[in-house]
């Protein structure tokens, strides 16, 4: 882990010191200075002397892997923590010819190295109140890497007959700080904090020598490479060399791999490392890399014996924290009005959810808008989303969502607010592309709250909901979070036994999942009930073809009036699941189950082809196959888990659980 102190300095000077503001300094004008380098102080100038400062600094900036803490403030006059601070000038104290400072004092804990937004507002009001501005300070904290000042000598750098001993010196500044790693160049490597070390070379050749110094508290780390830096001639010669392709340092992005080969040749066996130490299984002529490191390869000659080390390649990886969307300006309701959305801080590329690659745009619907941004080292991350509302109206929320198992379409339900300014209700529903929603209708307000989806399929499968409402100038407020049905299917068990699977009911918590079951769809009962962590049920109703439903109840309550405070499931009829066959003459195996390496499928009495799928807990499809009595699936790689394997052709399926350990 990784903390750097940070000391801002926000200066208070009199317009008499010819803009010079109090020590101690090295402070700037004010501005945007979008990179700043760790263990120096921050600081701008701030306002006249007699004026009024507000700056709202909150007590702790939070973002991924990274924290500030505010620790203490040092000014009289200070109010209104924790939230920020109001400076009123002491017009005793603060009269021509004098300044002071504020000082505040912040802890940056991390541990990525990165850049990472640090953003303060300022708010000037002109004494006796003539005029009042705004301003906004971005800063990008850029933590990186310290240089190290590693080096080394030898007591000797030519030999005329191996085999033959080098003392090896470490001439690093600070050595107590880092631990080392040395790599003499023949496959040998050697781990050690001592100020001298001793290696014997048993050939002839030429060696390039490395050191890496890593630092034991930031975990940073340099290499010091001398090439061709020992020679010996007059026995042995290794007639080959070993050399990583690309070239380094190498920085990319946290999540990101890094491609590196080597030379290579067929009598050629490899051996990866990282920082010296092997890596076990690497023993290809190219790896993929994810973490931080000095990465080297040794290259062995079986014919020979020889074994050289290449120099080492340092591969960095690196963070971008979320930007921080600001806004300026407000919209009127029934207006033109525009609000502009900007991060104070500077990216290499920019991309709104509007699509503009602009550092801002201007904003006159109601949204939320996010921002994309990427660094100099094409690492990306994204912002919250920024929810803009142009209505009168607050956002609307819906209530519940399930299927109105009469005529088997998907009921939309939300509370009706009493309102005179609420125009219609629009309802959205997902597209086929994941979080892409698309407007299928409006209600009035004078109607009833409900909306009947005619376009959906609820044995087919689960959908998602949202809701706007808007207002009589045709303003509209933001889409409400999604509520999606639940989703019911079937498939046999052993014997007379029915195994229920459905995918679950999203928009709010509630306790319990009821299951009803009938021998037609209109004298359905309940009987039983199961956590709503659960997502299957078994039932051994016995001979016999019945129908099966999953409700939800709300337990906020939609309007007691309209008695729609239940979400219910698809309705599955056991006589549509089974793969139709005599089973005197036919029957499935599935073995070992549980599953570790191998799952071996059979049908017994079975001569056509026969299609089957593995699929995982959440309906995806892991693996495709066909048989014709039996056939041998490969599981070593899936993770662990239940799993399904459905069997069958054209529209008749069976269905076996399997779990893989």
């Amino acid at each position: 882990m990784k903390k750097i102190t940070l000391l801002i300095s926000l200066v208070v000077h009199s317009i008499f010191l010819n803009g010079q503001p109090c020590t101690p300094g090295n402070y700037t004008n004010p501005g945007f200075y979008p990179d700043v380098i760790v263990n120096l102080p921050i600081a701008f100038d701030l306002v006249p002397y007699n004026a009024t400062m507000t700056v709202v600094v909150p007590t702790q900036y939070i973002y991924s892997g990274f924290t500030m803490q505010v620790d203490s403030l040092s000014i009289t006059n200070i109010n209104g923590l924790p939230n920020g601070f109001t400076f009123t000038p002491n017009y005793g104290h603060w009269n021509a010819g004098t300044s002071g400072c504020i000082l505040i004092s912040g802890t940056f804990t991390t541990s990525q190295l990165g850049t990472y937004p640090l953003v303060i507002y300022k708010k000037t009001v002109i004494h006796g109140g003539l005029a009042i501005f705004d301003s906004i300070f971005g800063y990008n904290i850029v933590i990186t890497c310290q240089p190290i000042v590693a080096g080394f000598t030898v007591s000797q750098t030519l030999f005329t007959l191996p085999p033959f001993a080098v003392q090896f010196n470490n001439t690093t500044i600070n050595m107590n700080n880092y631990n080392f790693i040395w790599n003499f160049g023949d496959g040998s490597t050697l781990s050690s904090n001592n100020p001298s070390v001793f290696h014997t070379y048993s050939y002839n050749g030429l060696y390039s020598v490395s050191l890496v110094a890593t630092n034991s508290i930031d975990f940073c780390s340099d290499t010091i490479l001398k090439t061709d830096y020992i020679y010996c001639t007059g026995g042995i010669s290794c007639n080959y060399t070993a050399n990583i392709n690309q070239v380094g340092p190498l920085t990319r992005c946290l999540g990101d791999s890094v491609l590196l080969s080597c030379n290579t040749d067929a009598s050629f066996t490899y051996q990866w490392r990282k920082n010296g130490i092997f890596i076990i299984g690497e023993t290809n002529s190219q790896i993929y890399v994810h973490q931080n490191g000095a990465y080297s390869v040794t290259i062995s000659q079986n014919s020979t014996g020889c074994a050289l080390t290449s120099s080492a390649i340092q591969v960095n990886f690196v963070s971008l924290s979320s930007p921080q969307l600001l806004a300026l300006g407000n919209i009127n309701p029934c207006t033109s009005d525009s609000i502009k959305l900007f991060t104070p801080l500077l990216y290499n590329t920019y991309l709104w959810s509007t699509g503009s690659n602009s550092p801002f745009i201007y904003v006159t619907q109601s949204g939320n808008y996010i921002l994309t941004v990427t660094d100099t080292n094409n690492c990306s991350a994204f912002s919250l989303p920024y929810t803009i509302n142009t209505s009168y109206l607050a956002p609307q929320s819906i209530c519940i969502v399930g299927v109105d198992t009469a005529i088997n379409k998907n009921l939309i339900v939300w509370e009706k607010p009493v309102s005179s300014v609420i125009d219609s209700f629009k309802i959205y529903k997902e597209t086929i592309a994941s979080n892409v929603y698309a407007p299928i209708g409006t209600q009035a307000y004078s109607l009833l709250s409900t909306f009947i989806d005619q376009n959906s399929s609820p044995n087919t499968k689960a959908d998602r909901y949202k809701i706007t409402a808007v207002d009589t100038c045709g303003s509209e407020t933001p889409v409400s979070p999604f509520h999606k049905t639940n989703h019911l299917t079937i498939n046999q068990g052993t014997g007379t036994n029915w195994n229920l699977i459905w995918d679950g009911y999203e928009g709010f918590s509630f306790p319990t999942y009821n299951i009803y079951r009938g021998t037609t769809q209109s004298n359905m009962s309940q009987i039983g009930s199961i956590q709503s962590n659960l997502t299957s049920y078994t039932d051994n109703p016995g001979a016999g073809i019945f129908y099966y439903m999953v409700e939800l109840v709300n337990p906020n309550n939609c309007n007691p009036s309209k008695s729609l405070n239940s979400s219910l499931s698809n309705i599955v009829e056991t006589t549509n699941v089974g793969i139709e066959r005599n089973d005197n003459e036919k029957a499935i195996n599935i073995y070992p189950n549980p599953v570790a390496d191998e799952l071996i499928i059979e049908i017994k009495g079975n001569s056509i082809n026969t299609n089957f799928e593995i699929l995982s807990s959440i309906g995806q499809v892991v693996y495709k196959g066909s048989m014709v009595e039996k056939a041998v699936v490969q599981t070593k790689n899936l993770a662990q888990g239940v799993y399904v394997v459905k069997l069958g052709n054209g529209k008749r399926f069976e269905f076996k659980k399997v779990v893989k350990e």
